[in-house]
């Protein structure tokens, strides 16, 4: 069986240390150790669920 896969792009602003520390986070993954997609999902799905605090995740972005 044939997996089905969707492609998004996802920009990171260099400025904000979260967003650099992930994307770093993400260029130091080698194909053994996981897919951009396989972590991010991880992540996202972890935070959904209510198994890791959202911090300022939530809250409003600036303009």
């Amino acid at each position: 069986m044939r997996k089905t896969y969707k492609s998004s792009n996802v920009r990171f602003c260099m400025e904000d240390e979260n967003q650099r520390r992930t994307w770093e986070y993400l260029q130091s993954l080698t194909r053994k150790d996981s897919s951009y997609g396989k972590a991010l999902s991880d992540a996202f799905v972890l935070v959904l669920d209510g198994k890791v605090p959202m911090g300022d995740a939530g809250e409003k972005e600036e303009s």
